[in-house]
């Protein structure tokens, strides 16, 4: 029983292992925080990459004259203008507003190793009737 005793006491007062096991419950921690932090960055970068072109394609068809085939080649032209994260990005053109608006569209797909959920991003730009 004595024997018994000792082994416990030992076996409570060891620190052999201590920090294995700190690190198996501060890893998944930052494993976690570092793909939330890249994938905010890349979700900011496309938002602001989908800004600039909705911004360009509102300015060609200002500056085309507005007409038809102005708004076609400029919005033909307008997922050229978009470089960030790949995400299918669409524009439309109306005249709502404050003259020519350009809204772009498009479905972010987040990574995260388990799950990727898509997040519906969109930008507008607008560029006054000439």
């Amino acid at each position: 029983m004595n024997r018994l005793r000792r082994s416990l006491v030992r076996f409570a007062c060891s620190t052999k292992g201590a920090s294995l096991v700190e690190f198996a419950l501060v890893f998944p921690v930052f494993i976690v925080l570092t793909l939330a932090t890249i994938n905010l960055g890349m979700l900011l970068y496309g938002v602001n990459d989908l800004h600039y072109a909705a911004q360009r394609t509102a300015r060609c068809i200002a500056v085309g004259g507005g007409s038809g085939t102005a708004v076609t080649n400029c919005l033909d032209q307008a997922p050229t203008l978009y470089f960030g994260p790949s995400m299918g990005a669409s524009f439309t053109h109306s005249t709502a507003g404050c003259g020519n608006t350009v809204t772009g569209s498009g479905a972010f797909t987040v990574i995260t190793g388990l799950v990727n959920p898509s997040v519906s991003i969109s930008a507008s730009g607008c560029y006054p009737l000439q």
